[in-house]
């Protein structure tokens, strides 16, 4: 009896077990639509078999749906292509998906043209209505509603979604809540037609997380997002939105906006960046940069606290100060390392274990950051697809060219390698070079004995610089970009120094140049934006700063001082009959300084400006960070900071520099010592003897007390740390082995354990790096583990030793004898080579591919394709290469060929890629006002006239609205010999609106732009069987 009662239910499991439902064009449509063969035509009717727990495959195609696809149970609907090679096409006369399961999840589809009308529900979600379950990794364009253009979410998630183009009639053109959360989305150029919320609108509840909220236009108020009596935002950035009140966001009765970056927005009336009627919470924000005003507060007030606000808003915490943004002109709106906006906002409770918008853990630091960016130095980690669709928005806005952003495949070089590939990093000259560091491509070792120097090398641009003479010789030092520090610790009172690599330093004084304004006027007062660019070829900048001053250069206000080459600052002119002066000062690390004044009128006079140059330093090259009594060991630098060991007291404490303000603080006082510290984004670990054992500990720059990070009772040394990890040498097991310590998940772990020795542990964002004594020889090796792979790799192998590596990123350099005479190193994994295979390209001929690449290639590559001609492409590497392709369709081998730089070996990379007579996106269409065309199956409605700088197009439509009635008629567009067709059937006499959207275009760069609509009155009737529509040089809408 048990036996049987097994049998029924195993066999019970088959009978339920998930079915896998397969969609294609070219299918037969033959149920249960289980083979490729056999595959239905139609999405809904595959939809509707579904079961629970069933997978929906959808092949690559265009689907105009016949009715909407309702999703009422837990299934699995996806494509194989994604979305860019999947679309969904609600015709313009239905909702492309309604999903309404819990657990159900709908991946990877363009959802387009979907319409609805009426009221709620029935006029919700355009493309999608959201009441249980998850869309994600979908593109919702061209949609209309009444409620949410795009989408109208009520339970359930969005994420990873693009939400562009879409039109509300009321409320909120691209996603209209009522709770849910959308995540990770980008949301731009929706528009909310008669009312409110542009782009989202939450209707009493909802969450918005993490999500790019831009170019969007509401007639009345949110432009960017309205908070109708509740809903929550957290880590978004809300930029280029307009609307009459509330430009970026408007609350109404409630809201809640937690670090988010609104800046940039527009308000023709009031509250360029947020407007808050009757109630609002505003914290760890950043609101700047809007016009005319950041903030408008009516009828009720609002709360704001910790936020960065310009002019200081009433609050807790809040700050009135320049942002400064890592480049805000090309729309990097990340905070730079000198931000007074790091660490300056509050630890909500509701901020625990989130992320911020580059996908980056909350909270770095003692305390968050404000804004939508948590300020984490050379991230490893980031939420890559949401930052390439918000860098592809940005330079669409902006029209920059960019690197294209294509389906990436990545091949790595050929033929196998003991060792990664490596090579001596400059060979042109004898004698012996000790303890290397590494930095970006350039390297710094020390040679030449004593009175010796530390020498600079940059392998990409093959160019050579030297510090001062050196006496007695140190044994390292540590470099930051092109700043180094040391111990001269032979000596008697050692002391730590600092220098840059620098060319002559009295014919390079510091410059500051200011870019605007150049000449113009102020005529009634008011705010006035300028930005330049400070430089010093002497030394790193380390502070730059503005003041207002009166004509009389009495200081009426100043600004925080940066270390940025790039400035801006935003200053208040009160309408005054005198004049004012901005002045720029800046000075870099070794004394060099200058300043510039630019004259302002709020009167109507003519802005000048003239430069005044400061006198240089008369010691250029080196100066000691810390001269003081007793012994000053083991510096470390990153960024502004320098950290030491410093025996002054007679006991080793850790001390720090900061090189804005040429501050030196104590940051350890215990009785004991805390010896050998690294330093990596604000974050200082030392080896720490308080416990009477040599244990790891911590603490952060910016305050709050030390953490154990690692009290074995066996003894630990070296650490280093970097992007959130902390490694040293551990003895817990009787011999050297490599530890480490995860700050994001406070996990302690073993990197590598041998019988043989392991010293001198380094880290970067992706590797740590250390001198291995396991070989069989005797001789010391180079071993890595990737922090990726979570495994170990061999750097190098070669005779005799090995020593002192160091690594930053992928790249290491370390000290080699294997030649009887120690010298400088490099290597780089192999897989640091690839090409960005674009998949299918235009017919233009001029085609780019990113070839990437962290080793130099200095020597000769070229690039060879499969037909006659051979070599399209020769020359050294930059960043990418643009050659010339045949123009004819079908598949292509592309080889790249390149050489090391040392000769050692060549190797080659292929990708293939497809050309292919994709319509160029026309440049201006328009359409004949008032045409009258016959009833004929198929109707010429214009020609294109191609635009500039454009290759690609996809997927436009024509729309047949009626001037009265409920009946439209929308059709797709199809291309041929430079004549858009548009294709439908219609009996008796029709007149309506024609609209052209042109959607999906991309710039010859890759990114996609901006949808484009032409609009025009076309009236269809018996009358005239074959007429055309002509072209004329009609508007826009």
């Amino acid at each position: 009896m048990r036996l049987a009662a097994m049998c029924l239910v195993a066999a019970a499991a088959m009978h339920v077990r998930a079915a896998v439902i397969h969609v294609s064009p070219y299918g037969a449509h033959i149920q249960p639509f289980s083979t490729w063969s056999t595959a239905a035509t139609s999405v809904p009717a595959a939809v509707a078999l579904a079961r629970q727990g069933d997978e929906v495959l959808v092949s690559n195609g265009y689907y105009t749906l016949e009715s909407t696809v309702l999703v009422t149970n837990a299934i699995f609907l996806h494509s194989i292509a994604g979305r860019d090679e999947t679309v969904l096409d609600g015709d313009f006369s239905r909702r492309c998906i309604r999903l309404a399961a819990p657990g159900a999840v709908v991946e990877g589809f363009t959802l387009w043209l979907g319409y609805v009308e009426g009221t709620w529900p029935a006029g919700a979600g355009g493309a999608a209505l959201v009441e249980a379950g998850t869309l994600r990794s979908c593109s919702v364009t061209d949609s209309d509603a009444r409620f949410g253009g795009g989408v109208a979410c009520v339970a359930g998630m969005v994420t990873n979604c693009i939400i562009e183009g879409n039109a509300a009639e009321v409320e909120g053109g691209g996603v209209y809540m009522r709770g849910g959360q959308i995540e990770a989305c980008v949301i731009s150029l929706n528009s909310a037609d008669e009312a409110y919320g542009g782009g989202v609108f939450c209707d009493g509840a909802g969450n918005l997380v993490r999500c790019v909220i831009a170019d969007n236009s509401a007639v009345l108020s949110g432009g960017g997002v309205y908070c109708n009596e509740g809903g929550f935002m957290a880590s978004c950035l809300v930029t280029g939105n307009d609307a009459d009140y509330g430009g970026g966001i408007n609350c109404y009765r409630g809201g809640r906006v937690v670090n988010c970056t609104v800046t940039d927005n527009e308000a023709y009336e009031r509250g360029g960046g947020i407007r808050c009627v009757q109630g609002g919470t505003v914290y760890n924000s950043i609101i700047y940069a809007n016009i005319p005003a950041n903030v408008a507060v009516t009828a009720g007030g609002a709360l704001f606290g910790y936020s960065c606000i310009v002019p200081l808003e009433a609050g807790q915490g809040n700050i009135a100060a320049l942002p400064l943004f890592t480049n805000a002109a090309s729309g990097d709106y990340s905070l730079s390392e000198l931000s007074p906006c790091i660490d300056a906002g509050t630890n909500l409770a509701e901020l625990a274990g989130t992320l911020d918008l580059a996908g980056m853990p909350r909270i770095f630091g003692a305390r968050a950051d404000m804004g939508a960016y948590e300020w984490v130095p050379e991230p490893c980690v980031a939420a890559a697809w949401l930052c390439a669709c918000m860098m592809a928005w940005i330079r669409r806005r902006r029209g920059t060219a960019a690197v294209a952003a294509m389906a990436s495949v990545f091949l790595c070089c050929h033929g196998a390698h003991a060792d990664m590939p490596r090579f001596e990093v400059d060979a042109s000259t004898s004698g012996e070079r000790y303890y290397p560091d590494i930095h970006d491509n350039t390297a710094v070792w020390w040679e030449g004995g004593n009175g010796g120097q530390f020498v600079w090398h940059d392998w990409i641009a093959d160019e050579e610089d030297v510090s001062p003479a050196v006496s007695p010789q140190p044994l390292r030092a540590r470099m930051y970009k092109r700043a180094i520090t040391w111990s001269d610790e032979f000596s008697a009172d050692p002391d730590i120094w600092l220098a840059m690599l620098f060319e002559d330093p009295e014919e390079n004084p510091v410059e500051v140049i200011i870019e605007q304004p150049e000449d113009g006027t102020i005529v009634t007062g008011g705010f006035v934006s300028m930005s330049g660019l400070a430089n010093s070829l002497a030394g790193e900048l380390v502070a730059v700063q503005w003041e207002l001053l009166t004509a009389a250069e009495e200081v009426l206000d100043a600004g925080p001082a940066t270390g940025l080459a790039q400035w801006h600052c935003t200053v208040y002119l009160a309408p005054s009959d005198e004049s004012y002066k901005v002045r720029i000062r800046a000075i870099d690390a070794i004394g060099n300084n200058g300043e510039e004044v630019v004259s302002l009128s709020a009167t109507g006079q003519t802005v000048r400006a003239y430069a005044v140059r400061a006198a240089v330093a008369d010691d250029a090259g080196a100066f000691a960070v810390c001269a003081a009594p007793g012994a000053q060991l083991n510096p470390d630098i990153d960024g502004v900071d320098v950290v030491w060991e410093d025996r002054r007291d007679g006991q080793a404490d850790i001390y720090h520099f900061c090189r804005t303000n040429m501050v030196t603080v104590r940051l350890t006082s215990l009785p004991g010592n805390e010896r050998q510290p690294a330093v990596w984004g604000g974050l200082v670990a030392w080896v720490d003897n308080r416990n009477g054992n040599d244990d790891i500990y911590a603490c952060w720059l910016t305050g709050g007390t030390a953490f154990a990070v690692c009290t074995n009772e066996a003894a630990q040394a070296r650490p280093d740390v970097c992007a959130g990890l902390i490694a040293w040498e551990e003895y817990r097991n009787g011999n050297s082995d490599i530890f480490a310590f995860d700050l994001s998940n406070q996990v302690e772990f073993c990197i590598t354990s041998n019988i043989w020795p392991q010293f001198r542990p380094r880290v970067s964002d992706a590797w740590a790096v250390w001198e291995d004594w396991r070989s069989d020889t005797g001789d010391a090796d180079i071993m890595a583990w990737d922090r990726a792979e979570q495994a170990e790799h061999t750097v190098s192998t070669a005779e005799r030793n090995q020593n002192a590596p160091s690594v930053y990123r992928d790249r290491f350099a370390w000290m080699s004898d294997e030649d009887e005479e120690w010298a400088i190193y490099a290597a780089f994994p192999a897989d640091a080579f690839s090409i960005n295979n674009g998949g299918t390209l235009t017919k233009t001929p001029f085609v780019t591919l990113a070839f990437a690449t962290a080793y130099p290639l200095r020597n000769s590559m070229s690039v060879v394709n499969d037909v006659p001609g051979g070599s399209v492409y020769s020359g050294d590497f930059v960043t990418g290469m643009v050659w010339r392709l045949p123009e004819r369709d079908g598949l292509r081998t592309v080889t790249v060929e390149y050489e090391y730089p040392d000769g050692s070996a060549t190797d080659e990379l292929e990708a293939e890629i497809t050309l292919d007579q994709n319509p160029p996106r026309p440049g201006r269409i328009s359409i004949d006002p008032s045409p009258i065309v016959g009833n004929a199956a198929t109707i010429t409605i214009g020609f294109v006239e191609l635009g500039a700088g454009i290759n690609y197009a996809v997927s436009p439509a024509v729309m047949l609205r009626p001037v009265t009635g409920t009946a439209e008629i929308v059709r797709q567009i199809l291309y041929e010999d430079d004549t858009w067709m548009g294709i439908w059937s219609t009996t008796g006499s029709y007149r309506g609106r024609a609209i052209l959207s042109v959607r999906g275009a991309r710039d010859n760069a890759g990114f996609e732009m901006a949808p484009e609509e032409f609009a025009a009155t076309v009236t269809i009737g018996s009358y005239f069987p074959d007429a055309h529509v002509t072209l004329n040089e009609g508007a826009a809408v």
